[in-house]
């Protein structure tokens, strides 16, 4: 008996410590699926370890008379219950992620709440069978196994995603779901008190060990999260590094730009006094306006350029989204996307704010528009007036964000893209840019379908200058 009653401290030990390590592990920086749910697993861990200690209580105390057992066994079953029931949820979520992933499911939304209803539906009835014939094995048998081999299953099929991020942690992931498998068949199909045959062990010691295996190899995976966290420390670090070289390339193009203006100058005067000594040579003068034109046009970008690069004030004035867009026009002209951005202003519209930061939230949305696009992109840039607000959307027909990112975007130096590729810090720039303005910025994104941003400028004069915080 001496040593039941040790199996059982360490199988609830086993099960708490991985509550706990769970539950205390910090995982708001990871960008992996299961990250959010986890901790449902750690919850499953403390009361399930919980209920091992109360079963072990019931044992040491069942021989005195005044013990209330019958009492204490609705408790321990309503805990046990509990347990599974999380463990179902958890198995649910986690089928949901890896399922997301296969596309199986048109609405995660609906799946959830159809498994919400029969998981309420089928503890409750399990509960008042269990408590009317005072025992646990209908719970074990129907939720117990159940959440068991289907979290074991998906902690499986899941591992396979975490190979990019890290080998040992999807190995990890795989054995702690083939211990719960075992565990399943364990809890769920053998009775407790069971002595298997052949090798003569209570079956209470078997679940022990697959307990301490779960735990082992959970504990192990979850290092997963440290590796990621540190790749994303060394990540940014370098972004940091890409992010100062980029700083020092805007000084110097706008040095360049503004030592290009002179020699545009010059040859723009010089093309006026040709045009007056080719008079009557019509193919030479269109030659001329030609070349008049091009050399407009390039001092006009190296203008923007300047304007754009150079440190200016936070001064508010008069905008309007007609020579916004025709600056940002001007900014974008030479991209290869150019030729595939709509742009549509029916009639101008006026708000009052910092011009050069208002140019920069619409080409952040633009280039991150023309990034997400597959090869053939379609972007188009509308302004209408809603509600006392001038209203810019952006569209475009690429990928789409996915669900478990959408609360990340505006994070600063989050992004998808390659390491150098993307400093993440766009969307965090034009959010902050839109709370100066006391604006706001909204995104609408389906994945697979395409995103729409829109950033809406109230129109009422705001007291700039005095709010400084980009």
């Amino acid at each position: 008996m001496f040593i039941l009653y040790i199996i059982y401290i360490f199988y609830g030990l086993a099960f708490f410590t991985l509550g706990v390590a769970v539950l205390t592990k910090d995982t708001k920086l990871s960008s992996l699926d299961i990250a959010p749910i986890l901790w449902l697993l750690g919850l499953f861990g403390v009361v399930h370890g919980l209920h091992e200690w109360i079963e072990l209580y019931m044992h040491m105390n069942k021989a005195d008379p005044q013990f209330n057992f019958m009492s204490w066994k609705i408790v321990r079953l309503l805990i046990v219950e509990s347990s599974y029931v999380i463990m179902l949820v958890f198995a649910l979520e986690l089928m949901l992620v890896v399922s997301n992933r296969a596309r199986l499911f048109a609405s995660r939304k609906n799946a959830k709440l159809w498994g919400a209803f029969i998981i309420l539906i089928l503890t409750a009835a399990v509960f008042l069978i269990s408590v009317e014939y005072r025992h646990d094995k209908l719970i074990r048998n129907l939720i117990g196994f159940t959440s068991s081999i289907f979290a074991g299953i998906g902690l499986v099929l899941y591992s396979k995603s975490v190979m990019s991020v890290s080998k040992s942690g999807a190995a990890n992931f795989r054995y702690a779901g083939f211990s719960l498998v075992a565990y399943a068949f364990l809890t769920g199909v053998i009775p407790t008190g069971t002595i298997i045959p052949l090798i003569g062990i209570n079956v209470v010691l078997l679940r022990g060990l697959s307990a301490l295996s779960l735990m082992f190899f959970m504990l192990r995976a979850m290092k997963t999260f440290d590796e990621e966290q540190y790749r994303l420390i060394e990540k940014r670090l370098q972004l940091l590094a890409q992010s100062e070289k980029l700083t020092s390339i805007g000084k110097l193009a706008a040095g360049i730009a503004h030592e290009i203006n002179n020699p545009l100058s010059n040859a723009l005067l010089s093309t006026e006094i040709l045009k007056g000594k080719v008079e009557g040579n019509e193919k030479a003068l269109a030659r001329l306006e030609s070349i008049e034109k091009n050399i407009e046009r390039a001092g006009r970008i190296a203008r923007e350029l300047l304007l754009y690069s150079r440190e200016k004030g936070v001064e508010f004035t008069e905008i309007s989204t007609e020579s916004l867009l025709e600056s940002v026009k001007t900014l974008l002209s030479n991209q290869p996307f150019y030729k595939n951005i709509r742009f549509k202003c029916e009639h101008p519209l006026y708000f009052q704010g910092i011009f050069w930061k208002a140019e920069e939230v619409l080409i952040n949305l633009i280039m991150n528009a023309a990034e997400a696009c597959p090869e053939n992109p379609e972007i188009s840039v509308e302004c209408s007036e809603e509600e006392g607000f001038a209203v810019i959307k952006v569209r475009d027909n690429g990928h789409g964000i996915p669900e478990n990112i959408k609360t990340k975007v505006f994070d600063p130096f989050f992004t998808t893209k390659e390491v150098g590729k993307g400093t993440g810090m766009g969307l965090y720039v034009t959010y902050n840019i839109m709370r100066l303005h006391g604006g706001s910025i909204e995104i609408l994104s389906e994945e697979g379908k395409g995103t729409e941003v829109s950033v809406r400028f109230p129109e009422e004069a705001c007291d700039g200058g005095k709010n400084t915080d980009n």
